[in-house]
């Protein structure tokens, strides 16, 4: 994956040794009493092609440290065919048949109503951890063109602080 240098520090403080991500922090003891990891499920909010969320998947994969499944959303169309792509590109199952593999499903959507977007199954408390990379344009005119990829309301700040104001009830305890 060719990413740049915000991406590239975003994961290593996910996937850093200690980090949310890599640890085993989300573990479950075995019959055994000997710990094991357990899958990390990653919202990816305004993903774009899903740059940030498939480079911590395939890192996570990579240091064998538990599986990772990804739910990405974004409004454009384009953008969810691009994600799509990386996914297959990067033999990420779009489904959650694979056994220890990374697994991805991307809907088109508004993160600013996750709820409107996601089946009812992974909506409150699914995520260990929430990624956005969110359009910050200021658009207090509705300016025609931005609105799959930069409109960011009008002050740029409105799809952050929807997004922010859903975290609580989207993460888990401890996400």
């Amino acid at each position: 994956i060719d990413v740049g240098p915000d991406t590239l520090g975003l994961v290593a403080a996910m996937v850093a040794t200690d980090g949310p991500l890599t640890s085993c922090a989300a573990s479950s003891a075995s019959p055994d009493g000997t710990e094991s990891c357990t899958a990390v499920e990653v919202l990816d909010l305004c993903c774009g092609c899903g740059v940030q969320s498939l480079a911590i998947a395939m890192c996570r994969q990579v240091r064998g440290v538990g599986e990772t499944a990804l739910t990405m959303i974004d409004r454009s169309p384009r953008a969810v065919r691009f994600a799509r792509f990386n996914i297959l590109l990067n033999g990420i199952a779009e489904d959650d048949t694979a056994a220890s593999a990374p697994r991805a499903a991307v809907y088109c959507g508004d993160a600013s109503n996750v709820a409107s977007v996601l089946p009812q199954r992974v909506q409150r408390c699914s995520f260990d951890a929430i990624l956005i990379n969110p359009p910050y344009i200021p658009n207090p005119e509705k300016a025609a063109g931005l609105e799959t990829f930069g409109d960011g309301g009008w002050s740029g700040e409105e799809l952050t602080a929807a997004a922010v104001s859903q975290s609580k009830s989207l993460l888990r305890c401890g996400g």
